[in-house]
């Protein structure tokens, strides 16, 4: 009888832990899954372009119009080319987003949504409580960019064309049909560094895929 119990009690554990770590794969799971739907909508801008004198020789050698400075420094932005995509270094965690911030938008949360939504939330917003590793690997949409992990290769996160990318724990609300996240990325542009963190709201769509539907600028330097 004894035997019994201690083997029903061994039994009971196993599946309570077993049920513990399939929690922990689908929270991690769904985070990544908004992560890697929004993915290439979030870097598309992290290339290297074209220089501004380059693209200017080039003009110059196919037209003969005179054409104000203005006018080809728009032309310039709307039709640089890409020289290349660059390095992006991905982190091995997914960090809280920074207490300002949560703080600030769950504060305000009911306005903020209503003026993206044009309704007011069933819910708030919810953190998931368990698994909170940033698996690179389930990052299939990357387009030409080298994705690296950040811990591996940080003796290259200083050279130009490198993008240190950050993103934040992702939180749900609406029964995990819409979420937030903060992305942040860093960089050497051969000048100084730049960074930027973004706010970024997004939903699940009819077809089961993650979409942008607003972002809230937080910092650029």
């Amino acid at each position: 009888m004894i035997f019994q119990n201690i083997f029903k009690y061994f039994i009971f554990l196993f599946m309570a832990l077993a049920g513990c770590n399939k929690e922990k794969i689908a929270s991690s799971e769904l985070e990544m899954k908004v992560i890697n739907d929004v993915f290439m909508d979030v870097v598309v801008e992290l290339h290297i372009y074209q220089e501004l004198d380059d693209f200017k020789k080039e003009y110059y050698q196919n037209h003969t119009d005179s054409i104000s400075s203005f006018d080809l420094s728009v032309l310039y932005y709307k039709n640089r080319k890409i020289i290349k995509e660059g390095i992006l270094l991905l982190p091995d965690l997914l960090t809280p987003m920074k207490k300002e911030y949560f703080d600030l938008y769950s504060k305000n949360f009911s306005y903020v949504y209503s003026d993206i939504y044009g309704k007011l939330p069933t819910d708030s917003i919810a953190e998931l409580k368990t698994n909170r590793i940033f698996d690179i690997k389930r990052i299939i949409n990357f387009s030409r960019y080298k994705i690296l992990k950040r811990s591996e290769n940080k003796a290259i996160e200083s050279e130009e064309g490198v993008f240190d990318v950050r993103f934040s724990r992702v939180y749900f609300y609406e029964n995990n049909q819409k979420a937030l996240f903060v992305y942040e990325y860093s960089c050497w542009d051969g000048s100084g560094m730049c960074h930027v963190e973004d706010l970024y709201f997004v939903s699940l769509n009819s077809d089961g895929k993650w979409v942008v539907d607003k972002i809230h600028n937080l910092i650029v330097v």
